[in-house]
């Protein structure tokens, strides 16, 4: 499910080993639910630059 900035709902479907990436220039909250199993996520916050050492 999404909420864009107009307040409408997408729900999106996903299934097993599926991959997805959520981009935001700004803070955002949403909401991510399993229907029939458990579920199971990675989350993994990539920085936008990378600076050389």
């Amino acid at each position: 499910m999404a909420i864009c900035e107009d307040g409408a709902i997408q729900e999106k479907e996903f299934k097993h080993k599926d991959f997805m990436l959520i981009t935001s220039d700004e803070e955002i909250e949403f909401l991510i639910e399993a229907k029939d199993n458990e579920l199971r996520l990675i989350m993994i916050e990539v920085p936008t630059q990378v600076y050389p050492k």
